[in-house]
């Protein structure tokens, strides 16, 4: 496995503080984003961006020392690729030219296929008690193949030629790109830059020309700009480099498309990233808050779908209040704040809750999905999300005369629990039938092979 390349840390100029005073005991605000990109036809270069962001307080102007620990993790394998420890002095406000003490920094690495997961994590001086953290998870697959793919879209605060005097941390391309982890833009930051890549623009379609639309959506997804353009296909890639004034949007969630189509062959391939929009004269401290650990929540950007469909996995621990709540929202934007809400109420006392959730999902629908049905809507599914995975599984396999059947154990769940799932058709459908755990379903007549097992000889149905 391949290491981190590059490792630095440098001031950052060019991301302009967008919030307002908040309590001293939270000295710095912490950004975390990344973007994919083509290495080679194997592996894929990887850019990770980081700001930390000095809150205003009694002794703002006085450099501080924040530790700050990187780690990159295979998710696949458990296994962590690399992991590095920095100590930054942040906080010496220099004036009025737009540095506000906030540094930042880019973080570069080449990487197999597979799934990751990055955290940032905080300390204390002296590394001794973890402050906080953020993560981003994400799959690296290569861009190799005949059909136009791109890489991510990436949000910058400003993007100049390079010129003579040199190559920095942040030139790709003959360009200076300066990333903007913090997605917010403004008053402050009216202009929104992106960079994206394009590859394998002279693969199976013989047309000498490519089609592009570039589209600012808001949060109720009505288009608010939109940019359409050809680009020829003279190189195997292209970089595409634009922006946007969006000083006069109003506050709230924006979505950017990039969408290239190929005009021979009506084939087309996107991508698309969120943004936000803050005006922070017209909006108090608290406001300000929720809408920062909105913009690095999960929910940021996704579509009215994919917010239902995470939702309706949500449902067994949703309250039947709050299922009746979400029923009545009528736009991606009311509909991802809710979720947002759901959860940052339940990971107070546990911040893995939420990940821990939708691990057991995916788990789910990876082990006991059925024909069309997802594996999280099954009755095995459910019990896995609810109550994680059993201690011991007892399974009696079709015969002739008997119904397959599973039992699973739980040694500590309610002083010991048992679940009972019958296949009744004989295909695969598990069905559960009865329970000893208080709540679940009891069904007197499966009393016998649940509390002895296999012992009872099996049934017939």
């Amino acid at each position: 496995m391949k290491s981190f390349l590059y490792f630095f840390l440098i001031p950052v100029l060019l991301f302009s503080p967008l919030l307002a005073e908040t309590p001293a005991s939270e000295e710095v605000r912490m950004f975390l984003d990344f973007a994919r990109f083509k290495y080679d036809e194997t592996d894929t270069y990887l850019e990770i961006y980081y700001v930390l962001h000095p809150l205003q307080s009694e002794d703002a102007n006085h450099a501080k020392e924040i530790c700050l620990k990187f780690e990159l993790r295979d998710s696949e394998a458990d296994s962590i690729v690399a992991a590095e420890k920095l100590r930054v002095n942040i906080g010496e406000y220099e004036g009025t030219n737009g540095n506000s003490g906030i540094k930042g920094g880019l973080i570069k690495t080449v990487l197999p296929e597979g799934k990751f997961e990055v955290k940032m994590v905080r300390y204390t001086e002296g590394f001794e008690t973890r402050v906080d953290s953020l993560k981003e998870e994400f799959a690296t697959t290569p861009f190799k193949g005949k059909r136009i793919t791109l890489s991510d879209l990436e949000l910058c605060s400003d993007i100049s030629k390079a010129g003579n005097s040199g190559r920095s941390l942040f030139t790709k391309n003959q360009l200076n790109v300066y990333p903007n982890p913090t997605r917010m833009f403004g008053e402050e930051n009216p202009k929104l830059h992106y960079y994206i890549e394009l590859y394998n623009l002279k693969g199976q379609f013989d047309s000498d020309k490519i089609d592009i639309q570039v589209a600012l959506v808001n949060g109720q997804g009505k288009r608010v700009e939109v940019r359409s353009y050809s680009r020829p296909r003279n190189y195997e890639s292209l970089v595409e480099i634009g922006e946007f004034d969006v000083s006069s949007l109003r506050t709230g969630l924006y979505t950017l498309y990039f969408a290239v189509t190929d005009p021979r062959s009506t084939y087309s391939v996107y991508r698309k990233t969120g943004f936000y929009i803050l005006h922070p004269l017209n909006m108090d401290e608290e406001s300000q808050e929720f809408i920062t650990a909105l913009s690095q929540s999960r929910y940021y950007g996704l579509s009215e779908d994919e917010l239902d469909n995470l939702f309706a996995q949500c449902r067994y621990i949703a309250t039947p209040q709050e299922v009746n709540i979400f029923k009545s929202l009528s736009n991606p934007e009311t509909k991802r704040t809710f979720l947002f809400k759901f959860w940052r109420s339940r990971v107070q006392d546990n911040e893995d809750l939420e990940r821990e959730y939708f691990s057991r999902v995916r788990f789910a629908d990876e082990n006991y999905g059925y024909i069309n049905r997802e594996g999280w809507r099954t009755d095995r599914g459910r019990v896995i999300i609810v109550y994680g995975r059993p201690d011991d599984i007892e399974r009696q396999h079709s015969t002739l005369s008997e119904k397959p059947y599973e039992i699973w154990d739980y040694h500590e769940l309610d002083g010991g629990a048992k679940f009972l799932f019958v296949d009744e058709t004989g295909f695969g459908d598990y069905r559960l039938v009865s329970s000893t755990l208080r709540g679940e379903i009891q069904d007197p007549q499966w009393d016998k092979l649940l509390l002895e097992g296999t012992d009872s000889g099996g049934f017939r149905r």
